[in-house]
């Protein structure tokens, strides 16, 4: 159930960041909003599941997923963004034009490295360590489950 609440928790994110991301101005307004409302979902995760599910969410969320789900939302709804909904993934990921991704894991080094906060991290990178961390999300919860299972 942690593995579950957690991933929920993330398609649950990327769809308010698709909606928020896009209707919500000034930009600066909304970024104060999107975090308020990711320490919501860490808080409630815990009183959910407990600690582990908040960190799995996390984890989802410091290793890109919670972009990558608001571009599966992007992508398919198109509600917004015009004739570039439906092809931003690619665009933007595959594109290797990503310089926002700086906070996760692989943006630091490189940012530390570089010198530079907003350089381009190709789209390759961030699937890697996107699937870096389901990887990491998943042997956790399937730790806790069979750690439950014979506890």
């Amino acid at each position: 159930m942690v593995l579950l609440f957690a991933i929920l928790a993330m398609f649950l994110f990327g769809f308010i960041d698709y909606v928020g991301y896009n209707t919500v101005r000034p930009n600066w307004f909304y970024r104060v909003l999107q975090n308020i409302i990711n320490i919501g979902i860490c808080v409630g995760l815990y009183f959910i599941g407990g600690i582990w599910c908040t960190i799995l969410y996390i984890i989802l969320y410091e290793t890109f997923c919670a972009d990558f789900v608001y571009y599966l939302f992007y992508d398919t709804l198109k509600w917004y963004g015009g004739d570039y909904a439906g092809h931003a993934f690619k665009s933007d990921v595959l594109g290797n034009i990503v310089t926002w991704a700086w906070w996760t894991p692989y943006g630091f080094v490189k940012r530390f490295l570089v010198g530079k906060k907003y350089v381009p991290i190709s789209g390759e990178i961030l699937i890697e360590q996107a699937q870096f961390g389901i990887a990491i999300v998943i042997a956790i919860g399937l730790s806790i489950f069979i750690f439950h299972l014979y506890n």
